[in-house]
């Protein structure tokens, strides 16, 4: 159940902090996030992948945090998990952007979870009060 609920929040925590990030920049760059236009900007595109980069590491820490003493196994899991729902929502998307994001924004969801329950296990070995 531990490993569950630690899957849970993991992805919980990512979902809501990236539709944080998207409502803020539908709300301050309208001009360049209009729901249903393509996102064109380079720049932004590579924003968007560091922040669900840096977003996929810190979900992998909060699920090896729940998840404790299974750190590594619950953060691939919710991996395995995101991308399956990454797919389904790029897919949605498929549109408005080009194939090197989508690409790329999959390619970075597993890695960035185990890395994050993996930095979550290295902390508790170092202090195990943590």
């Amino acid at each position: 159940m531990r490993g569950f609920l630690a899957v849970l929040a993991g992805a919980v925590v990512w979902a809501l902090v990236w539709l944080a990030l998207n409502q803020g920049l539908l709300a301050w760059i309208p001009d360049a996030f209009a729901i249903g236009r393509p996102i064109t900007s380079a720049g932004w595109l590579v924003f968007l992948l560091v922040f669900s980069a840096l977003l996929s590491v810190g979900a992998g820490y909060v699920t090896g945090w729940v998840g404790r003493g299974k750190e590594i196994p619950c953060a691939l899991a919710l991996g395995v998990v995101q991308t399956a729902l990454g797919i389904v929502f790029q897919v949605q998307s498929w549109d408005l952007m080009p194939l090197w994001y989508h690409l790329l924004f999959l390619a970075s969801l597993l890695p960035g979870n185990v890395l994050g329950g993996a930095l979550r296990a290295s902390a508790l070995a170092r202090n195990p009060a943590a």
